[in-house]
């Protein structure tokens, strides 16, 4: 279900080439982020739509496809210049609304991206729960597009 959304899918492994694909709509302010991870098996993508959002005064991310997750993020530059993006609530979409999660349910997400000379990323999402659902740390291919 959550694999066939471009959202969360059971490969594992180290070392796994993964490339970035950042679309930009300019309206409205909308950016695309499509993760592919090229496993030795299969081929999977991670999809997310970012986007601010003027009436909570945050930046959302919309999770699969369907957008059917989302979190609120929070971007910090960290004393090195790295970018920090955290998020500890999730929300749901039901019956047409988001609704929050309970903490316990909700995506403890922390993003730390690091530009040394390519772009050095570590992704780490835990839910309480259930324990940690995604986590990858590597250099990626980067691609804009617009």
């Amino acid at each position: 279900m959550f694999a066939r959304d471009d959202f969360l899918f059971p490969e594992r492994g180290k070392n796994v080439p993964f490339t970035i694909t950042n679309t930009y709509h300019p309206s409205p302010q909308v950016v695309d982020w499509n993760r592919t991870f090229y496993f030795q098996k299969n081929v999977r993508t991670f999809f997310a739509r970012m986007y601010w959002d003027a009436s909570s005064e945050q930046i959302l991310d919309r999770l699969g496809r369907s957008g059917r997750f989302m979190q609120p993020l929070v971007f910090t530059v960290t004393s090195n210049g790295a970018l920090l993006i955290t998020s500890e609530q999730s929300f749901i979409r039901l019956f047409g609304r988001y609704v929050k999660l309970p903490k316990r349910m909700s995506a403890k997400v922390n993003v730390y991206e690091e530009a040394i000379d390519d772009e050095h990323i570590h992704i780490f999402v835990h839910i309480t729960l259930i324990g940690t659902v995604m986590m990858y740390e590597g250099v990626a291919t980067i691609v804009e597009q617009k």
